[in-house]
């Protein structure tokens, strides 16, 4: 929802326990986000969001894959240093 309201990636902080965790995070959101413009709603996501996506909806979510690399999904320790 925050990549699609215009949110730049590199504005989030995705932050949990575990190295597995966190590359598993990193790899869902970049597989919804794939799937959104897509024109696919993941199951976890049906309730926030109706096919079609909205024009600027559609444009944040492009430009988010673009920067994707910026978005932080990383551990506590990792975060914290």
């Amino acid at each position: 929802m925050m990549l699609a309201a215009g949110i730049a990636p590199g504005s989030i902080a995705a932050v949990t326990f575990s190295e597995y965790a966190a590359n598993e995070l990193n790899a869902r959101v970049a597989e919804y986000v794939t799937d959104l413009l897509d024109g696919r709603i993941p199951v976890p996501l049906e309730c926030v969001f109706e096919t079609p996506l909205s024009h600027t909806q559609r444009t944040n979510l492009e430009r988010a894959l673009d920067e994707f690399d910026d978005l932080t999904c990383s551990t506590i320790h990792a975060f914290c240093q």
